[in-house]
């Protein structure tokens, strides 16, 4: 049990309850159509023939492409419904019922439809009766200490000692040491659900790089500007690695600094990619980001 990593389940394209091929959709009507015409025409043998079924310009073409187009809009319609109904797309309240319905939890004060969704994930790891899973641990943690505990990575040390690390919502993501006794109280004999478990109860260790980029872009853009959105740009990223083992490339880096019209990045530091250790995350403080622009000659 090294660790316990949910999916991103709203990164998954979601499965269509209804099919909405609109070419389909309407050869499927336009065959209907004629079989039922054929039908009427065997009964009324004076009926002219129906050769104008599939020219655009006419009106029967024109009124079937008019009901195709409406089963489309209803069909899109169901499958937006059947999205709400599903842990990997609903949203706002639609979740909020999935999770607390199915799941058993509930949203906590100021938690995103991310951290809900990846939280009712773990829900049913946290069962007494199956014992606790690395999973377990973090939907506790992340349950009873979630306006404080942004991350939590279970790590097997052998010999039935379980560490976890965690990382805090504020600053670096440094636990303090009040929240730290607050969670090993959690797991200690008389109120545990870990079974045999030995728990020790971390800060998980910050690796604080220093960042030097280097904007390449061409003359005219004002490069107060391009540093600005640059330095968005990389906070977005910043934001994203700001997870327990999550492993900072230089590659990545200087993608997150590519913003219109920079047209390549050099990135001075750090010089290789950041590989950390289970119990270490990559905080990327704003001061330590320093960005510059050289104007193409």
């Amino acid at each position: 049990m090294s660790s316990a990593d949910t999916l991103d389940l709203s990164r998954l394209d979601a499965a269509p309850l209804v099919a909405t091929d609109f070419s389909e959709t309407l050869a499927t009507r336009l065959a209907a159509f004629a079989a039922l015409y054929e039908q009427v025409q065997t009964a009324n043998p004076g009926l002219p023939p129906l050769d104008t079924l599939t020219i655009p310009t006419e009106p029967v073409h024109i009124l079937n492409r008019h009901f195709a187009a409406a089963e489309m809009l209803i069909a899109s319609k169901i499958n937006a419904a059947a999205g709400q109904l599903r842990l990997a797309s609903a949203a706002g309240p639609a979740l909020d019922h999935l999770a607390a319905t199915y799941h058993r939890t509930t949203r906590l004060p100021g938690e995103s439809d991310e951290e809900l969704r990846g939280r009712a994930q773990l829900a049913p790891e946290a069962l007494a009766e199956m014992g606790m899973t690395p999973g377990g641990y973090i939907y506790k943690i992340r349950t009873a200490f979630g306006d404080r505990i942004k991350d939590v990575r279970p790590i097997n040390r052998g010999d039935g000692h379980v560490e976890l690390r965690l990382l805090g919502r504020t600053g670096s993501g440094a636990v303090d040491s009040e929240t730290l006794a607050a969670i090993i109280r959690a797991f200690q004999p008389d109120e545990a659900e870990q079974s045999t478990d030995i728990v020790s109860v971390l800060s998980a260790n910050i690796i604080t790089p220093s960042v030097d980029l280097v904007l390449v872009a061409p003359r005219g853009p004002d490069p107060a500007a391009l540093i600005e959105a640059a330095r968005r740009s990389v906070a977005t990223y910043a934001a994203g690695l700001h997870r327990i083992g999550s492993a900072l490339y230089v590659q990545a880096l200087g993608a997150a600094a590519h913003v219109a019209p920079v047209t390549t990045v050099r990135v001075r530091s750090p010089l290789a990619d950041l590989v950390i250790r289970p119990e270490q995350a990559v905080y990327l403080a704003p001061d330590a980001v320093s960005i510059s622009v050289e104007v193409q000659s």
